[in-house]
């Protein structure tokens, strides 16, 4: 039986997974590509990114703040 698109990629990411050069060039190609993306954008855009950071770093910060009140409860 034929394979759809998302069982060839899994496929894909596990065998690139089993050789340790082919992952780290694909992982270096990808931090290439990605950080060329973000250097070239420009207003709305570049707003959008920037908005999208601010609120995962918030999310971040309130949920140490959160995992820190809870720990300390216990102690």
């Amino acid at each position: 039986m034929a394979k759809s698109n998302a069982e060839r990629q899994k496929l894909y990411r596990t065998n690139l997974l089993k050789n340790k050069s082919k992952f780290e060039e694909m992982k270096r190609k990808a931090r290439i590509r990605n950080n060329s993306r973000r250097q070239s954008l420009k207003g709305a855009l570049l707003d959008q990114l920037r908005a999208r950071q601010k609120q995962a770093s918030k999310k971040y910060r309130d949920k140490k703040i959160k995992q820190f009140k809870c720990s300390s409860i216990f102690v």
